[in-house]
């Protein structure tokens, strides 16, 4: 009897640790995704079995709200057992600033970047959490996750930057930091 392989998400950062497991004779298959929520959606609708999040990932994605999803454990570096976090961020304005999230409203925004060094512990997930607080987005039409997520955040500010890559996909990534972040360029 031929048992049915598994299927594990893996982003770009990712890809050479997966295809390590698909050798051989293994029983995995890698689904190349483009980020945790991705990876998350996937197991939900049955085109993935399991992916490995990190902790921040695990909260923005229960934040969604979605059924059917469970934590089966999670494991943290022995360097930061007694930290109760793994990351915080915060959100700098000048000290005039008035009108709380609302009144960040067109003005400009200038993101960190995002950096997949092993060693770094800012995740994507974490990084966007304030933009997707601030400028949820709207489902329309058939555009890419990536391109319903740029449109909400060029939507919601004014001139604003976020450097580094927008889509693993070069063209996608082009456009988008074409026309949804001009400080960028």
């Amino acid at each position: 009897m031929k048992r049915t392989p598994k299927r594990v998400c893996a982003t770009a950062r990712y890809t050479a640790e997966c295809e390590q497991l698909q050798r051989g004779t293994s029983e995995v298959v890698c689904v190349h995704v483009q980020d945790s929520v991705e990876c998350a959606q996937r197991i939900r609708n049955g085109t993935a079995d399991f992916g490995v999040f990190s902790a921040e990932s695990v909260l923005l994605t229960a934040n969604l709200g979605w059924e059917g999803l469970n934590v089966l454990r999670e494991l943290r570096s022995a360097e930061r057992t007694r930290e109760s976090v793994d990351f915080q961020a915060a959100v700098v304005v000048r000290n005039t600033h008035r009108g709380g999230l609302e009144g960040l409203r067109g003005l400009r925004y200038c993101h960190p970047g995002f950096h997949y060094s092993r060693t770094h512990r800012w995740t994507e997930r974490v990084l966007k959490q304030f933009e997707r607080l601030v400028a949820p987005v709207q489902c329309e039409g058939f555009q890419t996750a990536t391109e319903i997520e740029a449109a909400a955040v060029s939507n919601y500010f004014g001139e604003s930057c976020r450097p580094g890559v927008w889509s693993q996909i070069p063209k996608e990534d082009s456009d988008l930091s074409k026309h949804s972040c001009p400080m960028s360029n």
